[in-house]
């Protein structure tokens, strides 16, 4: 088959898929032979794969390099970009979608049904959740750049040139961001506000307002209040008891995310082929990916947010209540240290999206290669109907 492009071909490299879409034109009578569907490649390199089999030729990837500007502007508009790129190349899907279940094209043949099928299963399981992927982590990003942005919040001019900071105030703002996402916070290790005590010193606090309004009122209650208050008491003496409750400084000082109770990006309940592209994907690129009862749960990568909270901890800046004085140059290396671990979180997010970019190019050039597939069978159809 003659498949003409204005680019030049190559056999398929199961590593490098095209990142642009092409315009393909068939001239021939459609395949009729038997195609075999690779399970062991990933869903788009799969596509891709049972199209050359077919005889349909893809063409070299035609990589263009990517400005390295890792701002937290720069990258959202990066993003919104392609999300609009996304939604229209998925709009493009859902109409060609419609148009072949309409003339139902596929005439019976088991490989045109079959690549159909990977192409609907790449945009249910990996096109919609790289959007959904994107957004999540976008916000993430934005938390943290406003987390590094706490430091220069609790800072004012010391004595003798230095720098005066409240370190802990520093730590607990920054903390107050991250436990969106780490499963643990400063108020719970250090201070012992666990979910079960707000809610025992809340029944508290109701309680003792029962009492005031017994007193001001009368009431024949009051004996079962008190008691009340003397058995709610105990239990969050008994609540504290059952907490292994940490210094300020030994919990940022050895900060670690708690997975169980931390709230993922996205969970994922698929196959072991969705699980495998995922890891592969995501795995070392910024993102923690762990199997959890049967699912598959994407975090952020938490060691940037870890070195900064290391970092801080210890510095010569000292626990006071109003803060310590420390030098402008170790403030200096403070701040770079903290911008530092914000731009490793930005070129995290920078690389997701273009990730997310290169595979939408690639489903775009799945839509035309289908597309054309289905005008090649009209066309044999037709012909065929006019012998």
């Amino acid at each position: 088959m003659n498949i003409s492009a204005s680019i030049n071909y190559n056999k398929l490299n199961n590593n490098q898929l095209l990142s642009i879409p092409i315009n393909v034109e068939q001239t021939d009578l459609p395949f009729k032979g038997e195609v075999i569907f690779n399970n062991a490649l990933d869903p788009y390199q799969k596509a891709f794969d049972v199209f050359q089999q077919m005889g349909y030729r893809i063409p070299e990837e035609n990589v263009q390099p990517q400005p390295m500007n890792n701002s937290l502007e720069n990258i959202q508009l990066k993003s919104k970009m392609q999300a609009y790129k996304h939604k229209r190349v998925n709009d493009n899907y859902e109409e060609v979608r419609g148009l072949a279940a309409k003339r139902g094209v596929a005439d019976g043949r088991p490989h045109i049904a079959g690549i159909s099928e990977v192409i609907d299963n790449i945009y249910t399981d990996y096109q919609q959740k790289y959007g959904e992927l994107v957004k999540a982590s976008m916000q993430y990003m934005q938390d943290m750049n406003i987390m590094a942005s706490k430091l220069s919040r609790y800072i004012e001019a010391g004595e003798n040139g230095k720098i005066h900071i409240k370190l802990e105030d520093t730590l607990r703002a920054m903390d107050e961001i991250v436990a969106k996402y780490s499963g643990t916070s400063v108020t719970s290790e250090v201070d012992g506000e666990t979910k079960e005590l707000k809610e025992l010193r809340e029944e508290l606090r109701l309680a003792y307002e029962r009492i005031e309004v017994i007193k001001t009122n009368g009431g024949v209650s009051l004996a079962f209040e008190f008691m009340n208050v003397v058995n709610l008491s105990n239990k969050i003496k008994e609540e504290m008891k059952k907490l292994n409750l940490k210094s300020v400084g030994g919990y940022f000082g050895k900060w670690e995310p708690d997975f169980d109770k931390a709230k993922p990006l996205m969970e994922i309940n698929g196959t072991e082929q969705e699980y495998a592209f995922w890891e592969k994907k995501l795995q070392g690129q910024g993102f923690i990916v762990k199997r959890v009862n049967g699912a598959l749960r994407i975090f952020p990568d938490f060691k940037p947010v870890k070195e900064i909270f290391y970092t801080l901890n210890h510095s010569s800046a000292t626990w006071d209540t109003d803060g310590s004085d420390i030098s402008s140059q170790e403030f200096q290396s403070l701040q770079s240290i903290v911008d530092s671990q914000k731009g490793a979180i930005n070129s995290s997010q920078s690389r997701l999206v273009e990730t997310f970019r290169q595979d939408d190019s690639h489903f775009e050039t799945l839509i035309q290669l289908l597309i054309q597939l289905y005008k090649d069978l009209q066309q044999y159809n037709n012909s065929y109907v006019n012998m």
